[in-house]
């Protein structure tokens, strides 16, 4: 999943790739595009875009009479911007700016996935903390002063992915940055956080007689939680600086090797309280969920955003939340679960109580027993829930 260094490396892909590009006419959107029309016209304009946390604002200046239009793009799971012949575009492109050269290119938002979407304006959405990446000092005073709001109540690990606080903030970095200062992701937030505090008005103290070379060796060589919340990310930067097209085939060899934790064959995993996996060695902490246990992986470092022993437990995760709904609700049939849902998600729903139910542990017919197989993608209702 894009996480701050991403959208900051989609944006300077942007301004690079098409900073001495002349785009014209209007945005294509295709049928499935989640997001609105765009309306925008011109014969002449320029592109240009800035990235903040896990949102990237793209801009489109006319050359010539009318008005810029803004957006503000979300990437999902796997949204991302590829420049590409207007002739022959990536698959899943969602909306596309073409150039006025001949033959054109276009500039596509692709997102294979379709969790991406866009909005109309140039504001950023509310609730959103200052950026880890471009905004530090605001993003450490905004955590710094709101120790006592209850999203620190949490354990540590599930408390980074709050992007009122840690925008930019996604799973493989609070991995890396735990694992760096060997803090246990199911600590309490607001423990880990105070004491910071407290060390950080010590620090002051000891260190305000010495040169300022000293002290930013003392701080480079001594970070905490929040500086390495910049610091991390700016390594990924960093890391990936001269491949500017995301499909460079070096793209994930860096990643991957930079990667110290994140589904590292020998570190530990578990699943936190919303289902998602936090990588991590040593003790768990205090604050871990009920009934899991701390997983081995054997295998190799997962790819971000899609793993098979990733879905199995989600389908898992997700039936047994659907059963507990559907046991508090009842008499509530499962298609009327699923008509909440997209058609296209209709089969994982079915797969997932399927695992629940087959499983002794399920609670329900055991000894590996299939639901019906008259499953319909258009009606749940026939499996006896």
């Amino acid at each position: 999943m894009p996480e701050g260094p991403e959208l900051a490396l989609a944006g300077r892909y942007i301004n690079e790739a098409c900073g001495g590009l002349v785009f014209s006419g209007g945005a294509e959107r295709s049928a499935v595009g989640r997001g609105p029309e765009v309306p925008f016209r011109s014969e002449a304009y320029r592109l240009g875009a800035a990235a903040r946390g896990k949102e990237l604002r793209l801009r489109l200046e006319p050359l010539g009479p009318g008005s810029p239009q803004a957006l503000v793009f979300r990437f999902g799971m796997s949204g991302g911007f590829r420049l590409r012949p207007a002739a022959s575009p990536p698959r899943h492109a969602h909306l596309r700016f073409l150039t006025r050269e001949s033959p054109p290119r276009a500039l596509c938002f692709v997102d294979a996935r379709r969790f991406g979407s866009w909005r109309l304006g140039d504001a950023w959405q509310p609730g959103r903390g200052p950026c880890v990446l471009s905004e530090y000092q605001a993003f450490r005073e905004n955590v710094l002063k709101n120790l006592d709001d209850k999203a620190f109540d949490k354990p540590i690990c599930e408390a980074l992915l709050n992007q009122k606080y840690f925008n930019g903030i996604g799973n493989y970095l609070r991995a890396e940055i735990l694992y760096r200062l060997k803090i246990p992701p199911f600590e309490k937030a607001r423990t880990v956080l105070e004491a910071l505090k407290q060390q950080e008005q010590e620090r002051r103290k000891k260190n305000s007689s010495l040169p300022p070379s000293k002290k930013l060796k003392l701080k480079r060589d001594n970070p905490d939680l929040l500086e390495l919340c910049h610091t991390v990310p700016m390594e990924v930067v960093a890391a990936e600086k001269n491949l500017l097209d995301p499909d460079h085939a070096d793209n994930h060899t860096a990643f991957k090797n930079w990667l110290q934790c994140y589904g590292v064959p020998g570190m530990s995993s578990l699943r936190d309280h919303n289902g998602r996996t936090i990588w991590f060695q040593g003790e768990p902490g205090p604050m871990v969920p009920g009934g899991e246990c701390p997983l081995l992986p054997t295998g190799p470092a997962p790819a971000l955003g899609g793993l098979e022993e990733e879905e199995n437990h989600s389908q898992a995760l997700l039936g047994r939340q659907l059963l507990q709904l559907l046991g508090a609700l009842r008499p509530v049939a499962l298609g009327d679960v699923a008509c909440w849902l997209p058609p296209s998600t209709h089969w994982v729903l079915f797969q997932a109580c399927s695992h629940v139910l087959s499983s002794p542990e399920g609670g329900g017919r055991g000894e590996g027993a299939p639901l019906s197989p008259s499953y319909s993608p258009h009606c749940l209702n026939g499996h006896g829930l």
